[in-house]
């Protein structure tokens, strides 16, 4: 779904982030439009953030050359210099073709919502996604022809080290006195952003699955295993997930789309050329009634909290009785549905190994619209294909917290690591996975039944 001409930014091979005080954000005022759209926030709960600017610059002459080069970006916070090597990512989680369904509150005698598809013109996502392995760094970069600017809005590095970039606009920036670092680096191509580290789950945050067994044919083996993979994910926005991100459509489906990409990029860590995420549909709740099973679990005494096993139920069986006969689409294997009602303590939650069962492929992570829940999709996804958590179960040998400041992805409660890693039991299990029917589904790109 990246539609502009690239080139544009593709031969820029060069990016050089460098923290300064030159430019900062006019506090002075922080209205609520502010707020929402910088850090998604209300006005008077920003987090502490850092002011980055990016120096660009190329050393090819041929745009074809520069077009699979790699991106240097460097930059440092509070005296740690971080250095990422972007590499264009030459496929993206959403595709223009993808379909996008707003689904609103009606009145009628039939049923109470009604699905809207969204016009082609009003779902391209304007960037080119670069992401960096090593530093897991998923960034959208695009370009700004007005300021003839190189843009950025992403997320990088994991869990305590996770920070959120994001661009900042002309008329919410004021300039400071210049110093001798800015005189050098100050030109049109400087870009102006804020690097912050988003909100995190306490330590009581835990993940959640339900085991309800298998079906008899679903142990059963396939004749050959799953060589690849195609996980295909229809994420739900409900309304005040939707809200949160401005009620602007555009908006949601860039963060979307960098969200997804960055799930994909975390399980290629296991195999890249064994596992290909993509998100073949998106769902989003323009207002509060719009998804029924909602306002089912809601908590009466606080409407912004939800039961998490009843939010998980519900949802379920809304989607499995209704949803492909509401909307016609059969094309994907799990529901997601990312929601910014409370469901503490509980992160997330999903069904063991069933994601190519209709009745239970549905999972639901607790997000914030900046990428709080990130951790959360990869693990509930771990879930759905078989993964237990780490030390127990058929991962009982595998430490989920295995050196200090290092957890694994199947650590069954969030933790304050400073690194995530795959352990060697969800390795395991993903093998064991494949040669299953239970993993059937994935075996193709488009799914019909």
């Amino acid at each position: 779904m990246a539609y502009f001409d690239y080139r544009l930014i593709l031969c820029l091979v060069g990016f050089v982030l460098q923290l300064s005080h030159c430019f900062e954000l006019d506090n002075n005022e922080m209205t609520k439009e502010k707020a929402r759209f910088i850090f998604r926030q209300q006005a008077d709960s920003i987090p502490d953030y850092h002011t980055v600017h990016v120096d660009s610059h190329s050393k090819y002459r041929s745009k074809r050359d520069a077009g699979y080069s790699l991106h240097l970006v460097q930059f440092e916070i509070d005296k740690y210099k971080y250095s990422l090597k972007l590499n264009w990512r030459r496929r993206s989680v959403l595709e223009l073709s993808t379909p996008i369904l707003l689904i609103t509150s009606v009145s009628n005698e039939t049923r109470s919502y009604a699905y809207k598809i969204v016009e082609e013109d009003k779902k391209i996502i304007d960037g080119v996604f670069f992401e960096d392995l090593d530093n897991v760094a998923t960034l959208l970069a695009y370009y700004d022809k007005k300021r003839r600017r190189i843009l950025y809005d992403g997320i990088f590095g994991l869990g305590t080290e996770t920070h959120v970039i994001r661009s900042v606009p002309e008329k919410w920036r004021t300039i400071s006195k210049p110093t001798e670092s800015f005189k050098r680096t100050n030109s049109k191509e400087n870009n102006e952003h804020i690097v912050f580290r988003p909100s995190t789950h306490n330590k009581k945050a835990r993940s959640s699955f339900l085991d309800v067994g298998y079906n008899t044919d679903e142990k059963d083996k396939l004749n050959e295993p799953v060589e690849k993979l195609h996980i295909k994910i229809l994420p739900v926005l409900d309304y005040a997930l939707f809200h949160l991100l401005g009620e602007n459509v555009q908006e949601t489906l860039k963060y979307v789309a960098t969200f997804w990409n960055a799930v994909d990029m975390q399980f290629s860590q296991i195999d890249r050329s064994k596992i290909e995420i993509t998100v073949t549909g998106v769902v989003i709740a323009t207002d509060e009634d719009a998804l029924t099973f909602i306002n089912e679990c809601r908590n009466k005494a606080d409407p912004s909290k939800a039961d998490a096993f009843q939010f998980l139920e519900r949802a379920r069986m809304y989607f499995y009785k209704n949803f492909i006969n509401d909307t016609g689409i059969t094309n994907y294997d799990a529901i997601f549905v990312m929601t910014g009602l409370d469901t503490k303590p509980t992160a997330g939650m999903s069904y063991i190994g069933r994601i190519c069962n209709r009745l239970y492929s549905t999972a639901f992570v607790l997000d914030d619209a900046n990428f709080l829940s990130l951790h959360s999709a990869v693990h509930e996804l771990g879930h759905l294909m078989n993964f237990y958590h780490d030390g127990s179960d058929s991962a009982e040998d595998c430490n989920p917290y295995p050196e200090n400041d290092v957890s694994t992805v199947m650590a069954p409660f969030i933790s304050e690591a400073k690194s995530i890693v795959w352990s060697q039991c969800s390795k395991r299990s993903l093998e064991e996975f494949i040669q299953t029917k239970a993993a059937k589904c994935l075996r193709e790109a488009h799914r019909i039944k």
